[in-house]
């Protein structure tokens, strides 16, 4: 036989299995047994193109069933079949048989029409996805302070408390003056950080909302709640001591009553200038945290006279960086305060990662048919006394009395 019956055979091949993507397993098999025969038929058992033949019909067969299979993936799913199908998972189930973890699963929101029978369209309720909620702040300080771990339930340092400098110069065949030195062994404690919530054995075997409701509900109490003790924990009820808390209060120094009609960015340079000198140069101011509202009223600050806005050479253009010093603007920060400082300077430890376990023995929970879920960590944060000059914080109208030239 000629190459170009083969070619046709081939050709009739294709054409028949690419109009028989609709039809069933079984009718695809039946097809391509036929086809096997009639080729044998034309070819004969034994002829050399058989085997091209056979070749092309096996891979044809296996790319439709590709195609099927990717078909069956991509039909739409029923709300309660994408949960079954999630409760099926084996880490869900893990999750269930430890009585400790998260599951996070989210199934695909399908049209608010339904095809049924006579093929007639049903409109069904449409809910968006999300819950309408009050908003919380983002999360400040544990985002530019150093991190580290520690195995232990204290992180200890030492500091040097004295020191007697007695270098100088001296005669040929004179004694050497004696210096000194005095150290201290100085810890922090990590602090505990959690928060519980009660939800029904039902609301378990909802995987999508309760595996949300955790993220967004429990764990960003959690990191709130740190955060703010982070920024301004007082040390009292097992809270953590705050940066806000050790900072440095504002101090002019030489530019006290020395600056002409003073402003919040004047306040923000000299800050940075009273950090920059009490470390000698080693700490660097690289953030200073406001409200929202004093940075908005930073950036409308006009000439009183000219009514032009007022750009002072040591700030952006966009108003972001202050010189040198990154603006952060949060609500966590009170309005009419501000809080600068080198963050490098503030480590936080991690004893315990936050960890979320499920219970089902807690309180009342059979009796109510409840499960308990807990989030838990333990934080210190380390700020060695020397590093807390650091940090100033002060109140924008208060310090630039201090500044205003009399």
């Amino acid at each position: 036989m000629e190459s170009k019956d083969v070619k046709l055979i081939l050709d009739k091949i294709k054409d028949q299995f690419e109009t028989a993507k609709t039809e069933t397993t079984l009718e695809i098999t039946t097809m391509k047994d036929e086809l096997l025969k009639e080729a044998v038929e034309q070819l004969g058992k034994d002829s050399e193109h058989m085997i091209l033949v056979q070749n092309q019909l096996d891979q044809v067969a296996t790319d439709l069933k590709k195609h099927r299979e990717k078909q069956e993936n991509e039909k739409p799913v029923s709300q309660f079949g994408s949960i079954y199908k999630a409760l099926q998972d084996d880490k869900y189930k893990a999750m269930i048989v430890k009585g400790k973890g998260s599951y996070d699963y989210q199934f695909k929101v399908i049209s608010n029409a339904s095809m049924v029978a006579g093929d007639d369209l049903v409109n069904l309720p449409f809910r968006e996805m999300g819950i309408d909620k009050s908003e919380v702040r983002p999360l400040l300080i544990s985002q530019i302070i150093q991190w580290g771990t520690t195995a232990s339930k204290t992180v200890d340092w030492i500091e040097r408390t004295t020191k007697t400098d007695a270098a100088a110069a001296r005669a040929e065949g004179a004694s050497m003056a004696e210096g000194d030195l005095g150290y201290t062994e100085v810890s922090t404690a990590a602090k505990i950080v959690s928060e519980l919530m009660k939800v029904t054995q039902e609301a378990l075997k909802d995987t999508a909302f309760l595996a949300s409701e955790i993220n967004t509900e429990l764990i960003s109490d959690v990191m709130l709640e740190l955060d703010d003790q982070l920024l301004s924990g007082d040390g009292t009820s097992n809270t953590l001591i705050g940066i806000e808390t050790v900072a440095k209060a504002f101090a002019a120094g030489t530019l006290a009553n020395t600056v002409y009609r003073a402003n919040n960015f004047d306040v923000i340079r000299a800050a940075s200038n009273q950090i920059f000198v009490a470390g000698k140069g080693k700490y660097v101011p690289n953030f200073v945290l406001m409200h929202p509202t004093d940075v908005t009223g930073m950036d409308m600050l006009k000439d009183p006279d000219t009514g032009m806005y007022i750009l002072p050479p040591f700030k952006s253009a966009d108003g972001t960086v202050i010189a040198g010093v990154r603006v952060i603007q949060n609500t966590g920060i009170t309005l009419g305060d501000y809080l600068i400082g080198d963050f490098n300077r503030a480590k936080g430890y991690l004893r315990d990662p936050l960890e979320i376990k499920i219970w089902d023995q807690n309180s009342t929970d059979a009796e109510k048919n409840q499960a308990t879920i807990t989030g838990n960590m333990r934080v210190a944060l380390r700020i060695r006394n020397q590093e807390k000059f650091a940090f100033v914080t002060g109140t924008f109208a208060d310090d630039i009395d201090d500044l205003v030239k009399v």
